[in-house]
């Protein structure tokens, strides 16, 4: 095993070679490479020399528990996801692992085959989402330095003549520009990959999203706050992904009362996963306390009335609203009028009063822009450079090709045509006509200057 090992690696501990053999004959047919180890030490020992995604250990072995081993993993090598395999009398040992050992999931003995395949994809995609967030780091990094170089030359060369002023200008307002679409682009790709989970309801935080920033906006909140808030709802369900799929499958009102309390911690994992982004910290205090109520009975922390942050109680009904309507939340999907009474019923219970006052206004609004942009259609060959991508583009067998925000390149456009032409597919693509009209415009006032 390498670095450069393009399936995922996962390693299975017990010392048991019939368990062994009977999870490799389980989980041969997936695309992981997977490798075994008889004992706690030969675990450490593949580790020190191989790159492994994620451990799957039993608690109970000689010499070296499965509590012990992982936490020792933890510790050496934080990035790899953890799983303990374990049986009912080791309940107190279990959560003390829990605590002290950061495990990602336990799965109670006798186990389904289903069960631990499901365990390790969920511990594998949030594998895949930490390496995206960190290499948009890197990019980003590497952007902020560039503006920074590029905002001490403007200032050394300020005796410079007018043009060359402006065109260095340009070209910092370029960076930071294309600094934002990267941040933008690793947020909506976060946002599809929490809702591409199975039992998740796509759609809802995107349309969430749009409804939100209206709502930011029409209170007349600064750039910033409604870029928060934006972001924000995209990534309120990011700490599903920790969540067993049987929760995910069921609707909140279908859940048992201990089915709950575990759901009800997604907030605080959603949290604790975009903590780490510096530029996603107020969001990330928004995804905490989406599910607070202006009465004090929601969920994590039972905040009250204004003590919820303000862009939390502009989420609460424009996710609900649309959460409804996908059946998430009750045991029927209701209509978008259902919904929208509904909202309003419960204003000053779980919604801030001032903020259902002006809903449906909202609501009309973005209504309006989305049938405008069911119009806003054009095929790959149609697209032209500075074209803004408003709706996220996704691939026929259900990847993310581009996101929402997006702004056309020659680049974008050649490795689409690639794409068509290669698995012959056609695509088309949902636009902003505003962006377009702006591009024809600046391009008709070149003409008519020459």
């Amino acid at each position: 095993m390498t670095e450069a090992a393009k399936q995922p690696v996962v390693l299975f501990v017990d010392d048991e070679p019939m368990v062994l053999n009977a999870i490799r004959r389980e989980l041969r047919k997936q695309p992981w490479q997977l490798e075994f180890a008889g004992s706690g030490a030969e675990a450490l020992e593949l580790l020190a020399e191989s790159t492994v995604d994620v451990v799957v250990s039993d608690m109970r072995m000689p010499e070296m528990s499965g509590a012990q081993l992982l936490k020792e993993v933890k510790s050496k090598y934080p990035r790899i996801m953890t799983i303990l395999l374990t049986g009912q009398a080791d309940l107190e040992d279990t959560v003390a692992a829990i605590n002290d050992g950061g495990i990602f999931r336990f799965l109670a003995k006798p186990w389904l085959p289903e069960q631990l395949q499901s365990a390790v994809e969920s511990a594998l995609e949030l594998v895949q989402i930490r390496r995206e967030r960190d290499r948009m780091l890197v990019i980003m990094r590497k952007q902020n330095k560039m503006l920074i170089d590029m905002n001490q030359g403007l200032n050394s060369k300020l005796h410079h003549s007018t043009a060359e002023l402006e065109q260095i200008e340009a070209m910092v307002e370029a960076s930071y520009q294309e600094m934002q679409n990267s941040i933008q682009g690793f947020v909506r790709m976060f946002s599809f990959l929490a809702s591409s989970r199975h039992g998740m309801y796509a759609g809802v935080a995107e349309r969430s999203a749009s409804l939100a920033l209206a709502m930011a906006e029409m209170f007349d909140l600064s750039p910033v706050e409604c870029s928060a808030i934006e972001q924000a709802a995209l990534l309120h369900e990011i700490g599903k992904i920790r969540l067993p799929e049987r929760l995910l499958a069921k609707e909140e009102a279908g859940m048992t009362k201990p089915e709950r309390e575990e759901y009800k911690m997604y907030p605080i994992y959603g949290q604790e996963m975009l903590l780490s982004i510096s530029y996603l910290h107020d969001s990330a205090t928004l995804v905490r306390h989406h599910r607070e109520a202006w009465n004090g009975l929601g969920y994590p922390d039972k905040l009250r009335a204004d003590a919820v942050p303000f862009g939390a109680r502009i989420l609460a009904p424009c996710i609900d609203y649309y959460a409804m309507q996908s059946g998430q939340r009750m045991a029927k999907e209701l209509s978008p009028e259902d919904a929208l009474d509904w909202i309003v019923l419960r204003s000053g219970k779980d919604y801030d009063p001032q903020i259902v006052e002006v809903f449906s206004q909202a609501v009309e609004k973005v209504s309006a822009n989305e049938q405008a942009l069911r119009r806003d259609v054009v095929r790959v060959d149609q697209l032209v450079v500075g074209d803004k991508i408003a709706r996220n583009l996704i691939s026929k067998s259900g990847f993310l090709l581009l996101s929402a925000g997006l702004i056309i390149n020659e680049k974008v456009i050649s490795k689409l045509k690639e794409i068509e032409e290669t698995h012959d597919e056609q695509y088309v693509l949902q636009i902003d006509l505003g962006v377009r009209k702006a591009l024809e415009e600046a391009k008709q006032q070149q003409q008519d200057s020459k």
